[in-house]
């Protein structure tokens, strides 16, 4: 994910706090939801309202930014207070045995771990998530000691599950010594038909360690998304219609039917 409009407020909430409690839905595939849709939005309770919804979503990420405009990062900012549909929000999805995870810019290792730290720090002070989605991680081997000391920081000073995006498949399994849930893969339908590029560690793995965000998918092309997202050992699957600049700003037109395929792929 890009660094996201304030208007496009989302939740991308992840819940858990170690790696076999990565998915809620035990031996099948979840749906991990990238929410940036507006606090108000109704699709919070098509989520969460939704009883066939709360049991096969496993995963959604909020980044609770204050009403002052600008980007997304940093999420919360010194002086925040917390906002009641948030704090609403994330109570209703812990209810439902939802993960959440709050948000954070990473920049590719380019922002400082004092800076990311601190927002993290906030963020968990102001809303009690339980994890972290650090969006924007970096592949390269030089920025590996910046994700170990936050994997490490939001672990233990902060009690809290840690999930990382960056949006492809690393060459190497070093990310996964820091993340409880890593973003294998980020993009569009044809993207994920015609260039996905495996790597043969990721088989080591359960498949609850990894999440695959596919946008720009035809309704028709739904199952065979998930279908590959299953023979390439995601255990987290989001499809949806919605497109760039911000295909997470809403739900997928075929969300229901989306819920249904997971079901019934799950035996």
């Amino acid at each position: 994910m890009r660094r996201l409009c304030k208007t496009l407020v989302a939740a991308s909430i992840v819940l858990g706090m170690n790696m076999t409690a990565a998915l809620a839905v035990t031996g099948c595939q979840s749906i991990a939801i990238p929410a940036y849709f507006w606090r108000t939005d109704n699709a919070w309770n098509r989520i969460l309202g939704n009883a066939a919804a709360r049991a096969r979503v496993s995963v959604i990420v909020i980044p609770p930014c204050s009403d002052t405009g600008g980007e997304i990062t940093p999420c919360v900012k010194p002086g925040d207070k917390p906002i009641a549909e948030y704090t609403d929000i994330i109570r209703r999805a812990k209810t439902a045995g939802i993960k959440v995870l709050s948000y954070v810019w990473t920049d590719y290792g380019r922002r400082t771990y004092a800076s990311i730290a601190a927002e993290i720090s906030r963020t968990k002070t102001n809303y009690n998530v339980d994890g972290i989605f650090l969006d924007g991680v970096s592949t390269a081997s030089n920025h590996f000691t910046l994700y170990a000391n936050l994997s490490n920081y939001i672990r233990s000073a902060r009690g809290g599950f840690v999930a990382m995006n960056p949006g492809v498949v690393p060459n190497s399994a070093m990310l996964m010594a820091y993340a409880d849930l890593l973003v294998t893969f980020e993009g569009t339908y044809s993207t994920y038909v015609n260039s996905y590029t495996a790597q043969g560690w990721t088989t080591a793995y359960p498949a609850s360690r990894f999440w695959h965000l596919v946008h720009a998918t035809p309704a028709t092309a739904t199952s065979n998304a998930v279908r590959l997202s299953e023979l390439r050992n995601a255990g987290a699957i989001y499809v949806t219609d919605a497109v760039l600049p911000n295909p997470w700003n809403r739900l997928p037109s075929y969300f229901s039917a989306e819920m249904t395929i997971l079901r019934s792929r799950c035996g």
